[in-house]
């Protein structure tokens, strides 16, 4: 992981930097969108797609990013299943509710194929001005264990 954004209007300046209109609800965001110096840059998990598509299935409402006409993927050469950066704003709909649905969807699509992988990904959480990170390594169907990790890190 790259610079990690401590404040929301950091956050924010670096998606106005790249050209981009910030995120302000429920969005995957490119691999290394805190890498990129522009949109150009960007790498995509090649799940992406297929998970808005999902939540799109699932009237789960989230913003889609302005994607470059050829977007790059990610070249997975690892067993695990990488997955795209999670960004949850406050008054997103809930984690809680979100987890499990992505979770599940993965866990399904990889016993139809046969298969078992770990998953990496990244949740940001963002309230008024603060950033949390989460970097999740663990196996597809634990995704949904870690919905309450914002109130259990408060405590």
């Amino acid at each position: 992981m790259g610079k990690m954004f401590e404040t929301t209007s950091s956050l924010i300046q670096h998606f106005k930097s790249l050209g981009l209109q910030p995120p302000t609800d429920l969005s995957f965001l490119p691999i290394n969108y805190e890498q990129a110096s522009s949109p150009d840059e960007f790498y995509f998990s090649p799940q992406t797609a297929e998970l808005e598509r999902h939540l799109e299935l699932n009237d789960i409402s989230f913003q889609k990013l302005n994607e470059p006409e050829d977007p790059s993927f990610v070249d997975n050469r690892s067993d695990d299943l990488i997955l795209p950066t999670l960004i949850h704003f406050a008054h997103s709909i809930a984690l809680p509710v979100i987890l499990p649905i992505i979770s599940r969807f993965l866990y399904d699509k990889l016993q139809k194929i046969g298969i078992s992988r770990d998953a990496k990904m990244t949740i940001i959480n963002v309230e008024e001005e603060s950033v949390q990170y989460l970097n999740y390594h663990g196996p597809v169907e634990g995704l949904s264990d870690i919905q309450n990790w914002k109130s259990n890190s408060d405590k």
